[in-house]
């Protein structure tokens, strides 16, 4: 997280950036402890309402464990934004990749998936507040 995760986010210059679970605040980022309910990925919904309620932005990009953002991910975030029209309740899928023995690999972001469904995951997705707000991480089916 210091090393890799937290330097690619900050670089960004969001408006907030809020790390919720077991870490610590730095610069650029602030920290808020999270005790694991249920010791399952269930607890990553609650950290996200956590994030969520701390927070003000009326955009939300969550991102977990590992994941770091591309240099220039707020730059073409910013400018698809502008030229794309977004309803209340439209979510911004980016792309993801893993890299192994130097091979980029890419992962389910969007695209049908299992069974044909699209897949749009929490960790990695961009978020108006508002749709958010309607139903929060941990009551969603």
């Amino acid at each position: 997280m210091d090393e890799l995760v937290l330097p690619s986010v900050v670089a960004q210059k969001f408006d907030e950036v809020v790390v919720v679970g077991d870490y610590h605040s730095g610069d650029g980022w602030r920290h808020l402890p999270f005790r694991p309910l249920t010791g399952t990925t269930i607890d990553a919904l609650f950290k996200r309402d956590v994030g969520t309620v701390a927070t003000s932005s009326d955009w939300l990009f969550y991102l977990c464990d590992d994941h770091r953002v591309h240099p220039d991910f707020s730059h073409d975030l910013a400018e698809f934004m502008c030229s794309n029209t977004l309803g209340p309740k439209d979510v911004i899928v980016p792309g993801r990749f893993c890299q192994r023995n130097g091979e980029q690999i890419g992962l389910n972001m969007g695209w049908p998936g299992y069974m044909g469904h699209a897949y749009c995951g929490g960790h990695g997705g961009v978020f108006p507040r508002a749709a958010v707000q309607e139903l929060p991480w941990s009551i969603a089916p």
